[in-house]
């Protein structure tokens, strides 16, 4: 019996170095994937007013087969970097709840993560919504809250899919300026 003792005293010991090795590391980790979010945050902060985009927080349907969703949005242009929005099942496949949460980056430089709840049904004049709940987030909770890769691959992704919207924007322009240059042309 003391010997069994001894073995977990001994256990005990090594896992409480090894809990305190693993909560230093933790911290340290964290600490630089703040300082390293906050410093991506910074040189993007320039750009996200010409790239973010209506955020939607809120979403209400009649339920009538020939009516449209109505939505709410952000009060702030945005871009989601990570987050996950969807349907739970709760009666067999005929109704259930809306559920998610999602990381916004906002055209000031702010983040925001959106927590959002709701209900369905696929019976026609069943009425189906959807609302969130808005906190502010600073870059520390961010990378506490959600994966450090995932928010940068989603800030990644979501600026290179704005810059394709801003090359169709710059290619529909160039056209408009042609089509002027033709009139004036013709008016001469």
């Amino acid at each position: 019996m003391q010997d069994t003792l001894l073995q977990l005293k001994e256990t005990l010991e090594r896992a409480a170095v090894l809990a305190d090795e693993v909560s230093r590391k933790q911290e340290a980790v964290t600490s630089e994937e703040e300082a390293v979010l906050t410093q991506i945050l910074e040189m993007v902060k320039p750009i996200l007013p010409a790239i973010c985009e209506k955020v939607e927080i809120a979403a209400s349907h009649s339920g009538h087969q020939f009516h449209e969703w109505s939505y709410e949005y952000l009060d702030k242009p945005g871009l989601v970097l990570v987050g996950e929005f969807g349907r739970e099942y709760t009666d067999r496949d005929y109704r259930g709840e809306y559920t998610g949460t999602s990381l916004v980056l906002t055209a000031d430089g702010g983040l925001v993560e959106l927590s959002y709840y709701g209900s369905w049904s696929n019976w026609q004049g069943e009425p189906c919504h959807w609302n969130s709940v808005k906190r502010a987030f600073t870059p520390r909770r961010a990378v506490e809250a959600y994966d450090f890769a995932d928010i940068v691959t989603g800030l990644a992704r979501a600026i290179k899919e704005a810059a394709k919207k801003q090359e169709k924007k710059q290619d529909h322009l160039e056209e408009r300026l042609r089509v002027l240059e033709q009139v004036r042309g013709v008016l001469k």
